[in-house]
């Protein structure tokens, strides 16, 4: 099949992206290179970013529902996902999109590798998002480990939606730190390894690096919920795990001001299994969308 052919003007945008792609990697090897804390205070969120947000030092709140577009040339190239772009809110947000940028640099802190991030309506969203795509086309003995020691939210998930209503074998950790209960309940038709490090509210441990092994061993990939530590006390991608999962809505709110939640995957986890951490399946266009929130001024072509 021939490539499509696109208007000079399509043409025009498509380039552009490119340099607003560009800019907004810059920026993220800029802010890699810093200490943890400068990252917490200022994700990729430069001067520039705020010179083109009205003078605001801080990421301001973008309440708006849907992306103005310069012209119909601007909208078929982002449309298209040939651009960055936000589009519309219930996609992308221009203020989450700076959320999810920050806490993938958090995240990936001492990581050798990228990571990508997804924000959720919620942690118990992150969780779904992060583990129901691993489950298509269940066959016979289909199963996921998963540690009993685990938030009510997600043990009702796993035991109700993914058990009693899709059949799904769950097949329960009693105990963390049990590795070799671990390796008795991990086998071929494990879809994804699940536990929390540490759990909450019980505070149970895990040996992260040891389950990571035994899951990659038959080719499952080890996601962990890190809410109660955030990236400040632990980062599991640093200990083997492929995906994180966070619920905003604790740690990093303070327990009560916002409720939001967040997938992370890191690029490996992505390229070996197909999934990003917005659930969808290679190639995925949601970086694409995050990566026109943050660009710089100069980066931007003028009409």
């Amino acid at each position: 099949m021939s490539n499509p052919t696109y208007s000079p003007g399509v043409e025009q945008y498509v380039a552009k992206g490119q340099q607003m792609m560009t800019a907004v990697a810059n920026q993220r090897a800029i802010m890699k290179a810093k200490k943890f804390d400068t990252i917490a205070v200022h994700g990729v969120y430069n001067a520039e970013a705020a010179l083109a947000n009205q003078g605001s030092i801080i990421e301001p709140a973008y309440l708006s529902p849907a992306q103005h577009f310069e012209n119909s040339d601007h909208m078929e190239a982002a449309l298209a996902y040939l651009m960055p772009s936000w589009t519309y809110s219930r996609i992308a947000n221009p203020t989450v999109g700076y959320l999810e940028e920050t806490l993938s640099l958090l995240e990936g802190y001492g990581y050798d590798g990228e990571v990508s991030s997804c924000v959720t309506s919620s942690g118990m969203s992150a969780v779904f998002m992060a583990t129901n795509p691993f489950l298509a086309n269940p066959e016979p003995g289909t199963n996921i480990v998963v540690s009993a020691k685990c938030y009510g939210g997600s043990f009702m998930l796993f035991g109700e939606r993914y058990g009693r209503e899709r059949g799904i074998e769950v097949r329960w950790v009693a105990d963390p730190l049990n590795n070799d209960e671990w390796a008795e309940k991990i086998d071929a038709q494990t879809r994804f390894v699940f536990g929390e490090m540490p759990s909450n509210p019980g505070l149970s441990l895990m040996d992260i690096p040891a389950v990571a092994e035994l899951a990659h061993a038959v080719g499952a990939p080890l996601i962990v919920d890190s809410t109660v530590a955030t990236p400040a006390l632990m980062r599991p991608l640093t200990m083997g795990a492929d995906i994180v999962v966070h619920s905003v809505s604790k740690s990093m709110a303070t327990s009560g001001f916002a409720i939001a939640g967040a997938s992370l995957p890191s690029t490996t986890s992505s390229a070996r299994w197909g999934q990003t951490s917005c659930g969808k399946i290679l190639p995925c266009t949601s970086s694409c969308c995050r990566s026109a929130i943050m660009v710089p001024a100069s980066a931007r072509s003028t009409r």
